[in-house]
């Protein structure tokens, strides 16, 4: 959708250039008037189609935003949090994982330890230099060493 007003837009826009530019070369009062009105017209359509973009891309915006929220949530239980256990990450910062997976030579995903012990559950994102993570919810960055 998005792609399709983006391409009205620029046609619209051409469309105006093109009346513009036929306009430019008439001598006729009614010629030029009508013209402007012409080009008048589909400049407003092209806003009103770029208003429109940008709102979707809001939207567009608003739902990445809920998603990665999602990632992050209130423990419900005691027994929900006992199913992960507390681990030193080979870049030295404690993390949380799931029980099953602490065995594992690369546990993933980690999450926040300092939300974690809140009652929040935020999984660290990496970050790419040098092993280290940030958390979506707090905004600490632990190295990990993944």
């Amino acid at each position: 959708m998005a792609v399709m007003t983006a391409t009205a837009i620029i046609l619209a826009l051409k469309a105006a250039h093109d009346v513009a530019r036929q306009a430019n070369d008439s001598e006729d009062p009614a010629t030029l008037k009508a013209a402007m009105r012409d080009v008048s017209h589909r400049l407003s359509r092209a806003m009103s189609e770029a208003a429109s973009l940008h709102e979707n891309i809001i939207d567009l915006r608003r739902l990445a935003d809920s998603a990665a929220r999602q990632e992050i949530w209130r423990f419900t239980s005691d027994e929900e949090k006992r199913r992960y256990v507390k681990m030193e990450s080979p870049g030295g910062a404690f993390v949380y994982v799931a029980r099953e997976q602490a065995a594992s030579p690369n546990p993933s995903p980690e999450y926040c330890a300092g939300c974690f012990e809140v009652g929040t559950r935020a999984m660290l994102k990496p970050c790419g230099v040098g092993g280290i993570a940030r958390c979506p919810a707090c905004g600490a960055a632990p190295r990990t060493g993944r």
